[in-house]
């Protein structure tokens, strides 16, 4: 029986520690956070990829991106959902730092 790829119905990046004060170098971390795992197979995530670009260079994979960033930093999360079988395709979320660290969209 043939396997069918995963999906994800949405990807978004969020500050890893929100409560912390945004003077607080912690602050600017980031998560990725992918919503809506669907396989028609009925497998569950068997952890889907996730890799980071900061202004289109690659900074890391992982659902964390610690690095210090500056303001009007580009940040593009990638998520390729994963069942153990076969990479589903590729979702992006991207979000620009502004200088209070906020995330933009």
């Amino acid at each position: 029986m043939a396997n069918t790829p995963p999906s994800l119905k949405a990807v978004r990046i969020v500050p890893l520690k929100p409560q912390l004060s945004a003077n607080d170098p912690a602050r600017k971390h980031l998560k990725c956070l992918g919503k809506g795992f669907k396989d028609a197979d009925g497998d569950q995530d068997a952890g889907s990829r996730i890799t980071w670009e900061v202004n289109n260079e690659p900074a890391g994979s992982g659902a964390e991106l610690k690095r210090e960033l500056k303001a009007d930093d580009w940040v593009r999360c990638k998520v390729r959902p994963y069942d153990g079988y076969d990479f589903g395709p590729e979702i992006n979320a991207y979000a620009r730092a502004d200088a209070a660290w906020k995330m933009g969209r």
